[in-house]
């Protein structure tokens, strides 16, 4: 394995549009960047669900303010999408995160240096994750959207 390479590495790749007239959001001159294999797989059914009337990936700024720094940042949701459904068009502002993740963590009884480093990790990016989500919440509820996070039971199944 190369150097400073995880085996558990996430996949990153650009996807190839099947339906480019569906997409609205940016493009690299391929297609769509994704960051993992599980956004590959919600673009795949993106572009292929004839329910889907038209999708972006990371083509939303939400301004927020993260609670550690105190500072305003950029939140950019995998992908916002616009479904017809039974009660007409509805859109979506959709977040893809391991379940883990959607949690807080649990303090670690064993208290090695290790497990402390991580569980503050951990806890950086649980508040991180909250405060982006609460702000995209009152952005949605602003705005008539519906705010979903895709975890591996959303994309999996199960």
């Amino acid at each position: 394995m190369p150097k400073g390479k995880s085996k558990y590495a996430a996949k990153k790749g650009v996807y190839q549009l099947k339906n480019p007239s569906k997409y609205v959001g940016p493009l690299t001159e391929d297609g769509v960047l994704y960051r993992s294999s599980w956004e590959a797989r919600v673009f795949y059914y993106m572009d292929h669900n004839l329910n889907v009337v038209e999708w972006s990936s990371e083509g939303l700024i939400i301004p927020y303010i993260f609670a550690l720094d105190g500072k305003p940042h950029r939140y950019y949701p995998d992908v916002v999408c616009k479904i017809n459904t039974k009660d007409g068009i509805r859109t979506f502002v959709i977040e893809i995160k391991p379940a883990k993740q959607c949690v807080e963590p649990t303090k670690p009884k064993n208290r090695s240096l290790d497990r402390k480093k991580r569980y503050e990790q951990e806890m950086y990016t649980f508040v991180k994750n909250t405060n982006k989500w609460e702000a995209t919440q009152d952005y949605c509820e602003r705005n008539g959207y519906e705010f979903k996070i895709f975890t591996e039971a959303e994309i999996f199944g199960g």
